[in-house]
């Protein structure tokens, strides 16, 4: 991913980083067969039981066996499970349960529905479904299901249908959606960074499919303010909700946990679905970035090689004065990080992505952010090896700098154990 401004990155890690490691041959370059078979196992038989138990159902609950839907009333079914796990049926070729999934979108789905839904989450999950199965039917890829267009179609046609239902959300001054379609008045009528920032892939692409621009430039209106909040010199981090009337960040929490992770990742998709067009989502990407390396990163020096994690900023008033301070806390959503520092920092050639060693487009910054998402990853890896049950915890507190304990282990789960300093 070649640098699209005319301002060259450095390194901004705060410390040194561990020797950088090689990626193992398997299963990275080749397909790890025992790992696919479990994998394809496992949702077999969570198919099967929702299949039996909760068919039609938005939600499904293993052990009680019932279905239940969101919007509370056993007649108002939105999808979600179905439609969720519709990419899956037709990428593992299971095609008796795909055209059960199918026949049940085109027959029974339907949004003459009234009740209260997460815009973002509706978005991510039944249009994004839609249109992924949209997409596959197209062009399925090797092994999975054959193509249908009519099947493309239909699938299109229902995510429109579903887009023009969520239109009233996008009603406000700025064009930033409301959390529904109405205010949450629970986080003074604010908007969610990560909601209002996780729509744009879904919403362009349906764009990019139908050639109507009023759904690229619904998605656009929140990255406006978004990209004004944070033009250099500003910081390219921003607090967790923004002002839908003046499109402005609210001061409050940065983080990249909940409310706060996606709108980091889809700031490098957004440029990879623009085909590497869309520069304005690189810049803001490496910007961002660049301030996760310099001011939420951490470093647990009690075992060797150290582990990488990241913080998180709150504000707090001291004399009058607002500080900022840090908290070594790091939600499980975190863990999408290291994934997307190493796909930014990808170098495109040859029809692939590459890591950004020993090629002429790859900058020392893009380098080191190969490098610290690498360490991220085996952070959180770390976060399920060294737990009682092997199961990750949904947040940890790392050990801060100034409380290095070596021998013991890197993190707590414990809730009421929050490490802060000051900034």
């Amino acid at each position: 991913m070649p640098n699209a401004s005319n301002v060259e990155r450095v390194p901004s890690a705060p410390f040194f980083l561990p020797a950088r490691r090689e990626l193992p041959l398997s299963p990275v370059h080749e397909a790890d067969v025992e790992k696919m078979e479990a994998v394809s196992t496992a949702f077999l038989q969570s198919w099967n039981a929702y299949r039996r138990h909760g068919w039609g159902f938005d939600e499904y609950h293993p052990l009680s066996k019932v279905g239940s839907n969101l919007l509370g009333s056993s007649d108002s079914p939105l999808g979600f499970t179905i439609v969720d796990a519709l990419d899956m049926l037709i990428l593992q070729g299971l095609q008796r349960e795909y055209e059960e999934a199918r026949d049940w979108i085109r027959d029974v789905l339907h949004w003459d529905l009234d009740g209260r839904l997460n815009v973002f989450e509706t978005t991510i999950r039944v249009m994004g479904g839609l249109l992924s199965a949209s997409a596959l039917m197209r062009n399925p890829p090797p092994d999975s299901l054959p193509a249908s267009l009519e099947d493309a179609q239909m699938f299109q046609d229902k995510a429109e249908q579903l887009a023009w239902r969520l239109l009233p959300a996008f009603e406000t001054p700025t064009g930033i959606p409301k959390r529904e379609s109405f205010y949450d008045k629970d986080n003074f009528n604010s908007s969610s960074l990560a909601e209002a920032t996780t729509i744009q892939l879904e919403f362009k692409y349906l764009a990019h499919l139908t050639k109507n621009q009023r759904y690229w430039y619904m998605a656009e209106n929140p990255m406006f303010f978004v990209r004004e909040a944070t033009r250099p010199p500003r910081q390219g981090l921003l607090p967790i909700f923004l002002d839908p009337q003046s499109g402005a960040p609210l001061l409050g929490e940065v983080r990249l946990g909940s409310r706060g992770d996606s709108y980091y990742e889809y700031l490098v998709k957004q440029y990879l679905q623009t085909n590497y067009t869309e520069t304005v989502y690189h810049d803001m990407y490496e910007h961002a970035f660049d301030g996760i390396k310099s001011t939420l990163l951490g470093e647990f020096t009690g075992i060797d090689p150290p582990l990488l994690y990241t913080m998180e900023l709150f504000p707090r008033r001291v004399q009058q004065q607002i500080a900022w301070a840090r908290r070594t806390k790091q939600d499980h959503l975190v863990c999408f990080l290291g994934g997307a520092m190493m796909l930014g920092a990808s170098v495109h050639a040859d029809g692939t992505l590459h890591p950004p060693f020993n090629d002429s487009l790859a900058t020392a910054a893009m380098q080191e952010d190969w490098r610290v998402g690498h360490e991220l990853v085996r952070s959180c890896v770390n976060t399920y090896t060294e737990s009682a049950t092997g199961l990750g915890a949904e947040i940890v507190f790392f050990q801060p700098p100034n409380e290095m304990k070596p021998g013991t282990r890197p993190w707590m789960v414990k809730r009421y154990v929050v490490p802060t300093y000051s900034v």
